[in-house]
């Protein structure tokens, strides 16, 4: 049977990368976008501004990473559990030309000050310049090479399970957040090249209250007190499409288990910490780095692992790089799991995990490559649940799905 799915494998991985040929997946190193010559020019032959709406064209994007690469981001957060939060992000990329206007994502925030490679934007023109969901970077304050641009703002907290979604706990009062970027709702809650192929290293500083948890794509290298709040320094990430980036924030729960190959933390509400199991999920999680680190043949690349439950989610779970969001509503018991809720768990965890590689590490073009990176991860879910778990049985129950 193992010889059989290995076989079955290496098909499906031979359409894989055949499709990442037509779809252009990329890497981590995001190199694609580092060779902008002839055909950055057809592209930009053809360069016509961006429509006044909400939403990117698959059109737009391509124009705009032909244009842009070595994108990094540099994110402060002031949090205060209040219903609206302020930011600063200072954006540093290379353009390969300044022929034309470039647009940067930001939704419905109230944008405080815009300075575009040192050059403070008055009031006037960044009105001008801002319609509410995007800034257009006028193409004579750009240059052609390395460009810095410092947007601060603030801006209200999602609560439709995007961006950065804020979450007032019923039972206590207690206030957590959590952040959801699938798909283009990073824009919610920072500036940025909002578009799954433009790849970037993420630098983040987070001021919170002094009894909150913050936790994000890296482990924080250090904290400070700072009276009733704390600033959180977390170090620059691998390189990640921005809709893998995640920070989330509360007094959560949290639980821990260094005793495998990587670091494991838990984490939930405090209000439905008791209906929690957490050696469920260390025990899954531990069994399915051991598989996947063996079977793709590349070690887990993000150090630390964080999986943590939250209300209000707008899916089952989502593959934030080494910050995984599941929907607590699944996964809450009053009493001991049953055999069969104990399967969902560890097919999930799995799922999300085979992400970490086919979707983090290699990642789509385009929104709708989508289809590509969710069919081969519920592939492996089950596999590695098969293969790795106490459920053995768990093709019988891949069919019956299908």
């Amino acid at each position: 049977m193992k010889i059989l799915l290995k076989n079955t494998l290496l098909q499906i991985v031979a359409i894989v990368v055949a499709t990442s040929w037509l779809t252009a997946c990329q890497l981590t190193t995001n190199e694609s976008n580092n060779s902008k010559t002839s055909s950055s020019t057809q592209v930009l032959s053809h360069f016509s501004p961006r429509a006044e709406n909400q939403y990117l064209t698959q059109e737009q994007a391509f124009q705009r990473s032909k244009r842009v690469s070595k994108i990094n981001y540099q994110l402060n957060f002031k949090l205060t559990g209040e219903e609206s939060f302020s930011a600063n992000s200072t954006i540093n990329f290379d353009l390969s030309d300044n022929k034309y206007p470039l647009t940067l994502d930001l939704n419905q925030a109230q944008i405080i000050s815009l300075v575009i490679n040192g050059e403070q934007i008055t009031k006037e023109k960044l009105k001008n310049s801002y319609n509410g969901w995007f800034i257009t970077l006028p193409a004579q304050q750009l240059k052609k090479g390395e460009n810095t641009i410092t947007v601060d703002f603030t801006r209200k907290h999602s609560t439709n399970g995007e961006g950065l979604h804020r979450f007032k706990d019923p039972v206590d009062g207690k206030v957590y957040l959590y952040s959801h970027f699938e798909p283009a709702a990073a824009q919610q809650m920072f500036a940025l090249f909002d578009q799954p192929d433009l790849k970037a290293t993420y630098e983040l500083t987070v001021s919170a209250p002094k009894n909150w948890t913050v936790f994000s794509a890296t482990r924080e290298t250090k904290t400070i007190p700072q009276g009733d709040f704390t600033l959180w320094h977390f170090p620059k990430s691998l390189t990640l499409s921005p809709y893998n980036f995640s920070m989330h924030a509360g007094p959560y729960t949290m639980w821990q288990d260094n005793s495998g190959k990587y670091p494991l933390r838990l984490f939930a509400r405090q209000s439905v910490a008791d209906q929690i199991t957490p050696k469920h999920w260390f025990t899954y999680t531990k069994q399915g780095f051991e598989f996947f680190d063996e079977y793709f043949g590349i070690n887990y690349p993000f150090i630390k692992y964080d999986q943590v439950l939250v209300p209000d989610f707008l899916y089952g779970a989502m593959e934030n790089s080494a910050a995984v969001t599941f929907a607590e509503k699944s996964f809450l018991t009053n009493g001991e799991m049953s055999q069969s809720r104990r399967q969902r768990l560890a097919s999930v965890i799995m799922h999300e995990m085979a992400h970490q590689w086919f979707g983090n590490l290699a990642t789509m073009k385009w929104w709708n490559g989508l289809w590509l990176n969710e069919s081969f991860a519920a592939f492996m879910a089950t596999l590695a649940t098969n293969e790795a778990t106490e459920f053995n049985n768990a093709w019988r129950s891949f069919y019956a799905l299908w």
